[in-house]
């Protein structure tokens, strides 16, 4: 009994010994590896924004940002990136495009690079929500300058602080709704800095197209609206009169042919102009003012796109910025 036991304390002793760190199934011997992932990052901060120091309403001059860096970012210390600037619509937050319940440009970026359907580039979320709702990224006498803050200010500091490729052509400005409108105007403006424009629903009248926004307009969206475009100083706050100063109210969104007679030559210029809108918009002046826009630009052989689809305002919003705008962008970039 006592030698049986000792053989069994030896077999097990020997077993233990001969163990390795390796399994061997079928004779074949198969090693478990730890993979290392490398993921993209989000960085959320707050710049200063001296463009909008000189505001009457005191808005902050410091505004949100969001920036977006690829998963190669952090490997490859000498390569640099073409970069997206997405605007958001009225209302909208930086934070709103983060949400998985509505938007995450984090996601949908993450998910093309992986699929390989878009080439990496740095994204920059700016924020336009001001106290009223909304800047429309334009300058303003009462709200500050929220075009020099995109087009000055935000450029500055990501060129200063990231590694970008610092041409027109591997810069995007793009957004929904007013944010759609400002992408437009800004990219018109400053074809410069921006070589690529995509707006999705954005803010256009049609020779009609006024008359036809204020029926869709409640007085939050209309105040902010004339603060923007139409301030009247001489009158105490709001400092708008749409009666007052029509032709301002109409040049917001509208006046289009005049402002693509002023600014051809930079329309020319641009690599990528895309508008796009959904048929069943429930602010039916936007598609009017879309097929209006796009029929100017062609009349005066300004190279555009124009798409359509059956979404409404943001039903198709994140399907039509991942299948489309990303893809778009991507494949009219230029990457050095």
């Amino acid at each position: 009994m006592l030698e049986k036991l000792i053989f069994l304390f030896l077999a097990f002793i020997f077993m233990g010994c001969t163990s390795t760190a390796d399994t061997v199934i079928n004779n074949t011997t198969t090693t478990t590896t730890t993979t290392t992932t490398i993921s993209s990052q989000l960085i959320r901060l707050n710049i200063n924004a001296p463009s909008l120091a000189n505001n009457i309403v005191n808005e902050s001059a410091t505004q949100a940002i969001a920036v977006y860096l690829p998963p190669s970012y952090k490997l490859n210390t000498t390569q640099t990136y073409p970069v997206i600037y997405f605007l958001p619509g009225f209302s909208n937050t930086v934070d709103n495009f983060l949400s998985s319940s509505f938007v995450s440009l984090k996601q949908s970026m993450d998910n093309l690079i992986t699929k390989n359907t878009i080439k990496e580039a740095i994204l920059v979320i700016v924020n336009g929500k001001n106290i009223y709702g909304g800047s429309f990224y334009t300058n303003s006498d009462v709200t500050g300058n929220w075009d020099d803050f995109v087009s000055k200010d935000v450029i500055n500091y990501i060129d200063t602080n990231y590694r970008t490729i610092k041409k027109a052509n591997s810069r995007a400005i793009c957004g929904h709704s007013m944010g759609g409108s400002g992408a437009i105007t800004i990219g018109m403006k400053h074809s410069d800095i921006f070589g690529l424009v995509y707006a999705l629903s954005p803010g256009l009248f049609d020779t009609n197209g006024l008359n036809d926004a204020l029926t869709t307009w409640d007085s939050y969206f209309m105040n902010a609206y004339g603060r923007a475009f139409a301030p009247n100083l001489a009158k105490n706050p709001p400092y708008d009169d749409v009666n007052a100063n029509r032709v301002k109210w109409e040049s917001g969104f509208g006046n289009l042919t005049e402002k693509i007679s002023t600014y051809k030559t930079n329309l020319n210029s641009l690599k990528l102009l895309t508008v796009e809108y959904g048929f069943y918009d429930y602010y039916s002046w936007i598609p009017k003012g879309c097929v209006y826009f796009n029929s100017l630009l062609t009349t005066n052989n300004i190279k555009n796109n124009l798409y359509k689809h059956n979404g409404d305002h943001e039903s198709l919003l994140k399907s039509r910025i991942e299948q489309v705008m990303l893809p778009e962008l991507s494949n009219n970039f230029e990457y050095q």
